[in-house]
């Protein structure tokens, strides 16, 4: 069920900064995603091995322009990633940033709000880990904003 929904979300996405699927397939034994080929590593490796010498300024304000644009671009589409994290972004050949794994993601309605508990607990958002349908305590497309750094 899981991979359904991932190929339904992904199906509806194609932007230059997200990882995207250009065709699925299935055979009665497997399911097939071919994707987007983005060979430069993920964020977090990115983080480690900057660690000593920081990337400038203008380099980290690009990177953070291209995973706003990819994230709004997500939201218009009625998209919520609910587990934005550094592995969960990738870098290609060129530089710029691809949002990857789309296994949480789901089709949300503007004025929808969702009550499950969800994502990668050092990552969550604050509203994922109070979630709770009795408490009247959901979330929204926010979440994808708020990614914590686990401590070190």
């Amino acid at each position: 069920m899981y991979l359904r929904i991932e190929i339904d979300v992904m199906a509806r996405l194609n932007h230059p900064f997200l990882v995207n699927l250009n065709y699925s397939f299935q055979t009665p034994h497997a399911a097939f995603m071919v994707l987007d080929l983005v060979s430069g590593g993920d964020l977090e490796h990115f983080q480690r091995r900057f660690k000593a010498a920081p990337p400038t300024e203008e380099m980290l304000r690009f990177m953070c322009a291209q995973l706003v644009a990819g994230l709004c671009y997500m939201h218009r589409a009625d998209i919520i990633h609910r587990d934005i994290k550094p592995p969960n972004v990738l870098i290609d050949d060129e530089g710029n940033l691809r949002i990857t794994d789309f296994g949480l993601s789901l089709v949300l309605l503007p004025d929808e709000v969702l009550y499950d508990r969800t994502g990668t607990k050092p990552y969550m958002a604050p509203e994922l880990h109070l979630a709770s349908k009795s408490g009247k305590c959901g979330y929204s497309f926010a979440v994808d904003w708020c990614a914590t750094r686990p401590s070190q």
